[in-house]
């Protein structure tokens, strides 16, 4: 599947990765969803998402009912939709409070929780929101030193950080 302008991507296991995107022949803001294996390199079609959506963010959570793929945000959209990777079924999760275009996502804490990191509204926003394993909303939790959108997070170990100083 040839993808434009891929909206999400989140690695879900070893070898898979989520994806939502634009294909080539579609329109800016699209539903469609895909698993990508790395290994055998092919596409999974997904059902489509419950809204359409353009610059959302996408996170792997896990609790003890299974994995989801969290889909959050984009082009005027406060909403979020969950993923069930063992249903293959979508359901609406909580409302983020306020539109979230091109924010980054991570997930840490063994995948049980998820940072949403900036994002755009009507200006560049600093917020850094955490949904935990229950998937029952997003709280706020701290604020960027300068508001950022559509930039990268990872979730790096401390203990493989180099020291700072010396």
């Amino acid at each position: 599947q040839m993808v434009h302008h891929p909206n999400c991507i989140t690695k879900i296991s070893g070898h898979e990765v989520f994806v939502t995107a634009v294909p080539k022949s579609g329109s800016a803001s699209s539903n469609f969803a895909w698993i990508f294996n790395i290994q055998a390199n092919n596409w999974t079609r997904l059902p489509d998402t419950l809204e359409r959506r353009y610059g959302p963010a996408c996170g792997l959570l896990s609790n003890d009912s299974g994995s989801f793929v969290v889909l959050a945000g984009g082009y005027h959209s406060s909403t979020t939709e969950i993923f069930n990777l063992d249903t293959l079924t979508w359901t609406f999760g909580p409302s983020i409070g306020v539109d979230v275009n091109g924010g980054s996502m991570v997930s840490l804490v063994h995948e049980q929780e998820l940072l949403l990191i900036g994002g755009f509204s009507t200006t560049p926003l600093s917020n850094i929101r955490r949904m935990n394993s229950s998937m029952s909303s997003w709280e706020t939790v701290g604020q960027l030193t300068t508001a950022r959108f559509h930039t990268v997070a990872i979730a790096v170990s401390l203990g493989s950080l180099p020291p700072l100083c010396p």
